[in-house]
């Protein structure tokens, strides 16, 4: 058995993400916001990706259990990203008049989904290997129909990326300073989050990776969850 030290950090966050989950989609019923259902999306994906590692955790690596799981984690991660890809473009391209009149938001939008669900059915149903080695730059050395588990990730990392600028503009643009500084938790957060999924492939900083991806995602929770003055 696998099972360690990351994989009890990331049964806590499983816990205390799904406790989060709640709490926020309780908002939800109370307010009735389409944004923070949207969000509470992106805070239900972040406890099912911390399930699956802790599941990987009940297996030794090259099992086909570990690999089973390993699908799973890779296939949900985009879910991640495109769920709060709509919850920084939608407003605009409602703004805007609708998706039909978007434009260049709309554009980007749809690319975004095209590449979430391209990734998640490629990850989902191609061909997978996995030669385990500590001394690999890849520390999984997974490969799906050739292309290792860094390219995957790099794709994933688009997504991540385009969200991160998304976040970037919205804090600039942002006047009113209540919603300026939910902009800036966002952004910390996420790219905290980003930093955490890329420290999966640095030999000897995996056990930072629950940590540093599970603050950053109370982190973006805080700043959905903080009640503006009265």
């Amino acid at each position: 058995m696998a099972f360690g030290i990351v994989h009890i950090i990331y049964a806590m966050n499983a816990a205390v993400m799904t406790l989060t989950f709640v709490i926020i989609f309780k908002k939800y019923l109370t307010e009735k916001n389409k944004l923070t259902l949207i969000f509470s999306l992106v805070i239900l994906t972040y406890a099912v990706i911390c399930t699956i590692f802790v599941g990987r955790g009940l297996f030794d690596a090259n099992t086909a259990g570990s690999m089973l799981f390993q699908r799973l984690y890779v296939v949900t991660m985009p879910i991640i990203g495109i769920s709060l890809a709509t919850f920084i473009f939608y407003p605009i391209i409602i703004q805007r008049g609708g998706f039909k009149d978007g434009g260049a938001v709309t554009l980007l939008y749809t690319i975004l989904w095209a590449v979430a669900f391209t990734t998640m059915f490629m990850l989902g149903t191609g061909e997978m290997t996995y030669q385990y080695s500590e001394l690999a730059v890849d520390l999984y050395s997974i490969t799906w129909g050739g292309l290792s588990y860094s390219q995957i990730l790099s794709i994933m990392l688009v997504i991540g990326t385009t969200d991160i600028i998304g976040l970037a503009i919205m804090v600039y643009l942002e006047s009113d300073p209540f919603f300026k500084t939910r902009a800036l938790l966002l952004f910390v957060g996420w790219l905290m989050s980003v930093v955490g999924v890329v420290l999966v492939i640095i030999p000897g900083l995996l056990i930072l990776n629950p940590v540093v991806f599970g603050l950053g995602g109370y982190i973006m929770a805080y700043g959905i969850l903080r009640n503006p003055p009265q």
